[in-house]
């Protein structure tokens, strides 16, 4: 007799415990979820816990649960009403398979019967849903239908549905991003690299501006520019006979040494 009472108390402790996150408020609103006791893939011991919870914020809410006695089992979700938690109209139902022995809990993954049943996952009240059988492997995707990117394979939803509107949105922001790299790309100053000796150039900058201001990185390696009128501007003897360089004109230039880099000075 010892025994079987230490037994029995053994079984409680670990009972209550498991039900330390799946109490529920008993409301006069409800939906009832049909479970056969031959649904494939219910790998469900008697005594087994089979709860259905909700979203709230961060955390799952239990809204009822049943034991599992091996053959068919109602299980009730009950909603919230007056000052009672529970669920709210047409929230999706989540499924959770407490057992009891190994005291683990996993959630599970339900395929609805449609053809006899009137309701599915979501809450309504006085609904009847039944459950044909469970799915064993879990997909991630998209499992909103509305959604972009609808995933009609997918069981277990991984938050990456994109509205039609947020697909809007990110297809607007994109067009802008490319116009604006477009745009510095535009204003990125453009890069010469001169080699010793002769070379022929082009002015980059939109706006003309002075010889002397505009090769002031290589005014100590320069012999002579020339521009298309011949025009020349010699450094060393502190010589300017082309004035300004102008937007679109060629060069001719010649250094005393290479130089990489080199790039007209904006402002």
């Amino acid at each position: 007799m010892r025994r079987v009472l230490i037994f029995a108390l053994a079984f409680c402790v670990n009972f209550l415990s498991a039900q330390s996150s799946w109490n529920y408020d008993i409301t006069d609103v409800s939906h009832n979820i049909m479970i056969p006791g031959d649904a494939e893939n219910a790998n469900f011991a008697v005594g087994d816990l089979i709860g259905v919870f909700y979203q709230s914020g961060d955390q799952l809410i239990c809204a009822g649960y049943s034991e599992w006695i091996g053959s068919n089992i109602a299980l009730t979700a009950f909603g919230a009403s007056f000052d009672f938690s529970g669920f709210m109209p047409n929230q999706e139902m989540l499924f959770f398979h407490f057992d009891i022995e190994n005291q683990t809990e996993v959630q599970l993954q339900p395929i609805f019967n449609t053809t006899d049943f009137s309701n599915a996952n979501e809450f309504v009240e006085n609904g009847l849903s039944g459950i044909s059988h469970f799915l064993t492997d879990l997909i991630e995707g998209c499992t909103d239908n509305t959604a972009t990117n609808y995933d009609p394979t997918a069981t277990l939803d991984d938050s990456s549905c994109i509205s039609h509107e947020q697909l809007i949105i990110d297809s607007l922001n994109n067009v802008i991003n490319e116009m604006h790299s477009q745009l510095l790309d535009a204003n990125s100053p453009v890069l010469i690299d001169l080699i010793g000796g002769w070379n022929i150039i082009g002015y980059t900058n939109k706006t003309a501006q002075d010889v002397v201001l505009g090769c002031e990185d290589i005014n100590d390696i320069i012999i002579i520019l020339k521009n298309n009128g011949g025009d020349a501007y010699l450094p060393e003897f502190q010589f300017n006979g082309v004035g300004d360089l102008l937007p679109g004109q060629g060069y001719q230039l010649k250094v005393t040494e290479s130089y990489q880099d080199f790039t007209f000075p904006t402002f």
